[in-house]
């Protein structure tokens, strides 16, 4: 799932804000251990999360990956 950041939101963030959000590799930031995933009971969950850039203006995102297996 991507999750695009509004232009009106990305404005409001500092110099200091921007520079954290792209500070990762070309791929995006590594945010995954920010982030908490449950499963329900039987299931186990791996998670990748990501902040970057992309599209056409460099607009901001977030990536989630959530892959769920029963055990």
């Amino acid at each position: 799932m991507w999750v695009w950041v509004e232009e009106e939101s990305w404005n409001a963030f500092t110099d200091a804000e921007r520079k954290a959000w792209v500070s990762g590799d070309g791929d995006g930031t590594d945010i995954t251990e920010k982030c908490t995933v449950t499963a329900p009971e039987g299931y186990s969950v791996r998670k990748n999360v990501y902040a970057g850039l992309g599209g056409q203006k460099d607009t901001p995102y977030i990536k989630v990956s959530i892959h769920v297996v029963r055990d």
